[in-house]
Formats: C-alpha cells, sequence, structure tokens
C-alpha cells in the first residue's frame, strides 16, 4: 500500500524510547504501534484507525505533531507537516 516512511526529523527523535503496541484505544476507535514517553504517545507512531485511515510520523504529548502521512477513508495521502493533530501545508 504505502512505502516506507523516512523519518528524518532528528529534533523530534528520542532513541532510548521504548517501542510498544499494537495497543487498542477503543474510545478514539484506533490502534497505536509505537513509542511512549511518560505514559504518552511520543516519538515514531504509527495509529490504524478502524475505519481504515492511517497515520504515520512523529507524536508528541500524545498528538501527532512534527513530519507525517496521512492516508485518509478515501484514500487521500497527505505527507508534510503536521501541528497538534492539525494538517500544516
Amino acid at each position: 500500500m504505502l512505502g516506507e516512511f523516512q523519518y528524518d526529523q532528528p529534533e523530534c527523535e528520542d532513541f532510548d524510547l521504548p517501542k510498544m503496541g499494537p495497543y487498542l484505544y477503543q474510545e478514539g476507535g484506533y490502534t497505536y504501534h509505537g513509542q511512549y514517553k511518560f505514559g504518552m504517545k511520543h516519538g515514531r507512531g504509527r495509529i490504524f484507525y478502524l475505519n481504515g485511515a492511517e497515520y504515520e510520523g512523529y507524536m508528541c504529548n500524545n498528538q501527532m505533531h512534527g513530519k507525517g502521512r496521512i492516508l485518509d477513508i478515501r484514500h487521500v495521502i497527505y505527507e508534510g507537516e503536521i501541528k497538534e493533530n492539525t494538517i500544516h501545508g
């Protein structure tokens, strides 16, 4: 489906964070695979929504933040900057 995502923002990296998953967030309707910091999604991560949408990219304090790629339910792909769960670009 989608090619490999290029994680290339060293300022967003914390290589010492544990990578965990999958973890199903039933209230949000998604599964998260990725890193955590202090119990929050933080670092590299991937989200699979129950409606078929996907996100892969950087997470910061439980939010999509930094470079990321979104595949929406219409199969439209956005790749670029995301700030606090909002597309910028």
